[in-house]
Order: C-alpha cells, then structure tokens, then sequence
C-alpha cells in the first residue's frame, strides 16, 4: 500500500490554489466584487457611522493610466479601507476633469486645426465631449484592475449639466457670503488657443533673448529733486535706464523699480546724464561700448516720489522701491508692466497703480485692431477681409523678424488666408510700387551692428 505522506502531516487546510493564476483569478475577483455588490454591502454595514470623507482631485480625462495614477489612487484606497476598518462610514465616489485645453488640442490633432469640425462651436464641443468620455471609460477599467473600491456606478464628470449647475450654485452661496473679490493678475496665457495655462502645462526652453536698454527720462517736476539728491545742478535732462528682453511690453509699462538697499549713480555718457546702479557700472559700460563719467553716488532708498516719462506715450511711470531687483544682469533699474509679470503685478498692487493692458488675447496690439475694425466698420473690403489682413500682418510680422535674424513669434497662421493676400506682395514689389518696410528691414539688419548707447538712448 503506498502512504501518501502529505496526508500524513499536520497543515492547515486553504482554500486558495497552489498557483496564482492571475489572468484567470483577477477577472473572477473583480467579478465577484461587482456582483456581490461588496461596495454597497460595506456602505450599509457603516451607514450610521460618523462619516470620514475624501475629498479626491480627480483625474485627467486625457490618455492612458500611468504610474502617477496608480500611486494616487492606491493610497487614497488605502486610507478609505483603513478608515472604514476604525469604524468610519467612508464613502468614496470617483469622478474626472473633462474640461480643459489638453481636451481641445487633441480633438484638433485628430480632426485638423482648420476643419469645419473645429471651426464649428457644436461640433468641435460634442468632439471634446465624445473624446472626454472615451478616456474615462478607459481609465475607469484600469482603476478597477488597481483593486480600488468605490461607487463606480455613480461617478461625477465635470462635463455632465447638473455638475456643471452644481459648481454655479455654490459659486452663488461663496458670493452671497462675501467671499468673492473681483480682481486681476497675470496667468500663463497662450495666445494661439486663447486660453490660460496652469504651470504644469508650460514647458521652458533654453533661449538667450535679444535685449534693448532703454531711458526713461525724469518729470520736470522730479527733476530739481534729483540734481539735489546727486548733488548737482548742470543738467537739463536726467534719465533712468532700463534693460529687458520683453520690448513689446513696454506700452504697458507704468513704472520703474529700483532696490533700496543698492547704490545708483548719475554718470555722463556722450553729454547726457543717466542713472544706474553703481554695481552696474562696469557691465553697462561694456555693453554700450561706452566710457562715462560718474558724477554721484546715493543710496536707492533716497530716491522715491520720483516721476518718469513714459519713452514714447503720454503718460508718467513711477519710481518704485522693490525688494525683486537684482544686480546680476540689466541695469538695476527693472521695466514694470503689471500685465506681464507676478513681481510687476505684486509691487504695483501694493503702490495702488492701475495695470495697463495693451495687448489683446491673441497678442495683437489692441489699438491696431481698433484701426483695423475701424476700416471695416462698414463691411469687409472686396479682396481683403479682416480675418484675411490679420492673417497676413502675422505672417509678415514674422517674415520681418526671421530677416532680422529673430525666431517667428505668432504660430497658427491660416496660410491660405495669406495666400488670398499674396496680391499685397506682387503689388508693392514692382517696379513703380517698393515695399517701404521690406527695404527698411534690410537697412536696420546691416546697421545693427553699429549702434552705440547714443542712437539707442
């Protein structure tokens, strides 16, 4: 009689398999799960606890599950489970972001900026609808696999009316009760999509940026105040120099900042006076090519109550003190457009100064548009609409500033629009008709290399 000897030893009796079996034993489970009803089962043996909720940010609706989303959603299952096991009654309702740029690039990859679909505001939002809902039914699977409890059945969607009416409704209350305050400061805007951007959605790129310096000269009224703080008084005119890599910002300066805590001198350069941080001297000097002369030295924090002339508009811009102004590049005298920068925004705000905004949502300069929908008030012109002149002033923009040796600075030109221009480009290269700008471009780009402090001041 042969003993077989595993009878024979004293082990515990399991009902579990030898082998995983995994790809068979994961659908049975969650099978099991689902049809047993466990959730619910869970929420009706805890309905009269004291309740635990988690508050979850939810989800993407855009691709794919990744580690990033496993790791999330494992913890945030852990600690459900383990405040049901204390005895919590611990809900936990799922639920996706459906709105938002990622969304709409996508549908526009897949379909074509230019198409009639995107152009069309129902179809391109019914497209993000249907694509939104793709995903979550996606990731909703995956989640599942991951072993996560909760009430998949009833998940919100940021995209369904009654969340939509939901989010309006509490917005009501929180203004009811006076915590709302209307207000303004810089985002992280994209000009082609006309939309803000978190800071997760920006990619930065190495680029060293062309820079100008430029003068800012003192009020008339400023200007007695100043000579005496420098202790001089054979000047006419007195300017204080600022340095950016933003030109197209300076319509909306309306200040100068400078640091209280540095040193700043008056210095003669080619029979005019400017003011620059002393430390700044040395680099100035040689990025002007220029020799000077300093003829006083103050503390920052003596110049305040300052007004300055706006270079090229009719307005003043006011000498700030600031804390954010450093030394390590420019002159120690910082451009300050609220509309463009958190610092500018901040020290403004603090200074009750009005921001300026001179551009629109698409980058455009607003009182050029002006003009241009002042032509057009009437009707667009035969062989030249707005949207084709727009078009083609992007383009051209862009045209210029490659021949200056900058990168293009407006993506998403329609570029049959600026073929329906291409009348513009024949006309003004024939022989009775120049192209005044296309020349002059040619004439700057030889001359750059030549200018000195004098001609950019």
């Amino acid at each position: 009689m042969t003993v077989n000897y595993r009878d024979t030893l004293n082990l515990p009796n399991t009902e579990f398999s030898m082998k995983a079996g995994l790809p068979r034993k994961e659908p049975e489970i969650l099978d099991l799960w689902s049809s047993s009803d466990l959730y619910g089962k869970i929420r009706k043996k805890y309905e009269d606890k004291e309740l635990f909720l988690l508050h979850d940010g939810p989800p993407y609706a855009n691709g794919d599950i990744h580690l990033g989303h496993s790791v999330n959603k494992i913890l945030k299952d852990i600690t459900v489970k383990h405040k049901t096991l204390q005895g919590f009654d611990a809900p936990y309702v799922p639920g996706w972001d459906c709105h938002g740029l990622p969304i709409e690039l996508n549908v526009e990859k897949k379909h074509g900026k230019n198409s009639e679909l995107v152009k069309n505001k129902e179809s391109f939002q019914k497209a993000c609808k249907e694509y939104a809902e793709s995903q979550i039914n996606k990731q909703l699977d995956d989640f599942k696999r991951l072993g996560v409890l909760g009430d998949w059945e009833n998940s919100y969607k940021s995209l369904d009316p009654k969340f939509e009416a939901d989010i309006v409704r509490s917005l009501g209350v929180i203004y009811n009760e006076g915590h709302l305050e209307k207000g303004e400061k810089p985002v992280h805007w994209c000009q082609e999509s006309g939309s803000s951007l978190a800071e997760a959605e920006v990619e930065y790129i190495d680029k060293i940026s062309k820079a100008i310096d430029v003068a800012f000269k003192l009020d008339n009224s400023s200007l007695k105040m100043v000579k005496n703080l420098f202790n001089t008084e054979n000047q006419d005119e007195i300017s204080f120099v600022i340095w950016t890599t933003t030109p197209w910002t300076i319509p909306s300066n309306v200040a100068v900042c400078i640091n209280p805590e540095y040193k700043y001198s008056l210095i003669k350069m080619n029979n005019k006076f400017y003011v620059i941080a002393f430390e700044m001297i040395d680099q100035c000097s040689k990025r002007w090519n220029q020799k000077f002369d300093v003829i006083s030295t103050i503390q920052g924090k003596k110049l305040c109550g300052i007004e300055l002339i706006h270079p090229f508009l009719d307005r003043k811009s006011v000498l700030l003190h600031a804390d954010h102004v450093t030394t390590e590049t420019g002159t120690g005298c910082v451009h300050t457009a609220p509309a463009h920068g958190m610092d500018d925004y901040l020290i403004c705000k603090k200074n009750n100064i009005e921001t300026i905004h001179s551009l629109n949502n698409k980058a455009f300069f607003k009182d050029e548009l002006d003009f241009i929908d002042k032509v057009y008030e009437m009707g667009d012109l035969e062989g030249c609409t707005k949207y084709d002149l727009v078009s083609f002033i992007k383009h051209r923009l862009n045209t210029k500033m490659g021949d200056l040796g900058y990168n293009p600075i407006v993506n998403g030109i329609d570029q049959e629009a600026v073929q329906r221009m291409s009348w513009f480009d024949n006309l003004s290269g024939g022989k009775q008709h120049t192209d005044f700008f296309a020349n002059r471009v040619t004439n700057y780009s030889k001359g750059v290399q030549n200018w000195d402090a004098a001609s950019i001041f």
